[in-house]
């Protein structure tokens, strides 16, 4: 009784936040700093939250409402570009990997060549060869179901829903791609331990667009030879990338930065 009764006094005297950490042992989070000359990454960096951040946009950015007239629509939407346009975003690549939908697109796949000691890494980026489109994050489910045709073949469809949270970008045609001098030794321990950041500005196409676009799912029935169904909606940054960082997750060194 004694016990229970001092440990009530203690949470009176903390302030909310102190007792609940103290409970929970749970240490504040530091905030974490960042330079574009920086050659190693605070221990933990992950970035901007790009589905808080395209939610912060899109609530400032929505399309005209019913009940807002275009010149309020113009002040707003001019407004919110304003507040942003200047804002450095820094999104780490962790994208959803959906088996089947996006395997080029969700994973990347470093290659070494011994001779000229070079580790290359190709970013995966999808769309024409003047603008590409990167899925960063998302938060989707996946279920499966059985299907029958009229002639009574059946096939086990997978079916993916959720959302899936990309930026979109102009660049120069090709490949965005990175080179690493590496010794050997080196490249064996960092090939599985890369990560990727991307680096820019929300930016509009031209006079009167909005920098967010919200996308809802295409709808395509899978069939016997596509087995799938995206059910997925896309939520689109426009941006204007200034630089793309490949860096070790282990030792935090940043091992490239790409650029326009």
């Amino acid at each position: 009784m004694n016990r229970i009764l001092i440990l009530i006094i203690v949470l009176m005297v903390l302030p909310p936040e102190q007792g609940y950490a103290q409970r929970r042992n749970i240490e504040p989070v530091p905030k974490q700093s960042f330079s574009l000359d920086a050659e190693y990454l605070p221990r933990g960096f992950v970035g901007d939250d790009i589905a808080i951040t395209y939610k912060q946009m899109y609530s400032q950015m929505a399309p005209k409402g019913e009940y807002e007239s275009s010149d309020q629509y113009r002040v707003r939407i001019a407004k919110a570009v304003e507040k942003y346009k200047d804002r450095v975003l820094v999104f780490r690549f962790k994208p959803v990997h959906m088996p089947g939908l996006n395997d080029d697109y969700a994973l990347y796949f470093p290659s070494y060549n011994a001779d000229d000691q070079e580790l290359t890494v190709d970013i995966p980026a999808k769309g024409p060869s003047d603008g590409k489109e990167v899925n960063i994050s998302g938060a989707v489910t996946a279920s499966r179901y059985t299907a029958r045709n009229r002639f009574g073949a059946s096939a086990t469809i997978t079916r993916y829903a959720g959302h899936l949270y990309d930026i979109v970008f102009e660049w120069k045609p090709g490949k965005i791609r990175a080179k690493i001098k590496i010794p050997p030794a080196q490249a064996k321990l960092v090939t599985d331990r890369l990560s990727m950041l991307f680096i820019g500005k929300p930016k509009i196409k031209k006079e009167g667009e909005r920098m967010v676009e919200s996308y809802e799912p295409m709808g395509l029935a899978p069939t016997m030879d596509f087995p799938y169904e995206d059910l997925t909606r896309s939520h689109q940054i426009s941006m204007d990338i200034i630089s793309i960082w490949i860096y070790d997750r282990v030792t935090m060194k940043v091992l490239a930065k790409v650029s326009q």
